[in-house]
């Protein structure tokens, strides 16, 4: 006779719970999938500020090593060896964020770049020795001034219909660009240039080309701005871009093959609000959308190209789920509940993935999946449930 399981009686949701509660993001798995970074925020109750750090927690789950001290630490990246992790943290209050480095075995951060605009994002070369890194580079940017020397000056908006941005203030002619940053020396070359803005680098399997996310580059750039984009391919070492795939909206995350011969990318039909899967060829820039309006790809998550398809999260009938999506077009069920989820990014090979899940009722937690049986475990995280007060 089995013994009955004893629930714990929910609790209901008060002010105070944000104290108690951490708010997980942005996991990553280690290329032996055996562990999962990721950043753990919560606010201080003193000061009421948000601090942020890094912790590690096998993927099977088990208690959560603190990697990093914060105070504003985040975007962990794996090294391909695993023995290191790269992350975003602010040299200072005030200033950008910058990369630092970390030996997962433990032991103190070392500040990487130094760049001007501060570093957004960034991922490492596949032979471990640099990462390209998203910074922004701003021709009208004037050095600091004390406090006494300050004086006003007087802003020109000239050619940029979307000066201001929500939540970042003053654009300006700011823009996104990308950098090969050295792993041992931190020394940053610029790779690309111009009236656009660059993010989301992925480089290819054997690391000789960066595919990456631009602004519109056609005349009418800033009539489509922020949601217009071309997909774009540059070479690792720097040199031409090549627009790949113009005329794309709202285009997210993005793959290479296995083989580095396609691209598989999510973006959505022009001005609406329903997202596909793409494939195109990168020799010959043919484009084939392999998803129908049935399944809704979550294009700010990241999708991996294995050998058992394209893997990505998406929504089904108001479901979240995590889904195997052939070149083809045929779809492959992994696993799908009514729950968000949200950061989701799988292992190269194929045979895991990792998530922040949550539902109206628990709270959220780094779930992680098992790509080939579709079990999954929260790792970390509370398991408690909440009801309304």
């Amino acid at each position: 006779m089995s013994r009955p399981t004893t629930r714990t009686p929910k609790r209901p949701i008060r002010g105070d719970i944000v104290f108690e509660l951490p708010a997980l993001s942005a996991p990553a798995i280690s290329p032996d999938g055996q562990r999962i970074a990721y950043v753990h925020s919560q606010p201080d109750a003193e000061t009421m500020e948000q601090r942020s750090r890094i912790e590690i927690v096998p993927f099977g789950g088990g208690a959560p090593r603190r990697l990093t001290a914060g105070p504003l630490d985040g975007s962990p990246v794996w090294s391909p060896d695993g023995a290191t992790v790269a992350f975003l943290r602010p040299p200072e209050e005030g200033k950008p964020a910058q990369v630092w480095l970390i030996e997962t075995a433990g032991g103190e951060a070392r500040r990487l770049s130094d760049l001007r605009g501060g570093v957004a994002s960034m991922a490492w070369r596949p032979d471990g020795s640099g990462l390209i890194s998203v910074s922004q580079v701003d021709p009208e940017a004037v050095e600091e001034a004390d406090e006494e020397s300050k004086i006003p000056r007087v802003r020109v908006v000239s050619g940029r219909i979307r000066y201001r941005g929500d939540g970042q203030g003053w654009l300006g002619r700011a823009r996104a660009q990308l950098f090969a940053v050295d792993v041992t020396s931190g020394k940053a070359k610029q790779l690309t240039r111009g009236d656009h803005n660059h993010t989301r680098p992925a480089l290819s399997p054997n690391g000789s080309t960066i595919a990456f996310i631009s602004s519109d580059r056609s005349r009418r750039r800033h009539l489509l701005e922020p949601m217009g984009h071309e997909l774009c391919l540059v070479p690792a070492g720097g040199g031409a871009v090549r627009r790949l795939v113009p005329g794309l909206w709202n285009l997210g995350a993005l793959a290479w093959s296995p083989d580095g011969g396609r691209i598989a990318f999510v973006a959505e039909e022009r001005m609406e609000s329903q997202s596909y899967l793409y494939v195109v060829e990168v020799a010959s820039g043919k484009v084939r959308r392999v998803t129908s309006d049935a399944l809704t790809p979550q294009g700010s998550g990241s999708i991996a190209w294995t050998r058992g398809g394209i893997v990505l999260s998406a929504l089904v009938r108001a479901a979240a789920g995590v889904y195997a999506v052939s070149p083809a077009g045929r779809v492959r069920t992994i696993r799908a509940r009514r729950e968000s989820l949200a950061g989701f990014i799988a292992s190269t090979d194929g045979r895991c993935a990792a998530a922040i899940a949550s539902t109206l009722a628990r709270p959220e937690g780094v779930l992680s999946i098992d790509l080939c049986s579709g079990g999954s475990t929260l790792a970390a995280g509370s398991s408690e449930a909440y009801l309304e007060d």
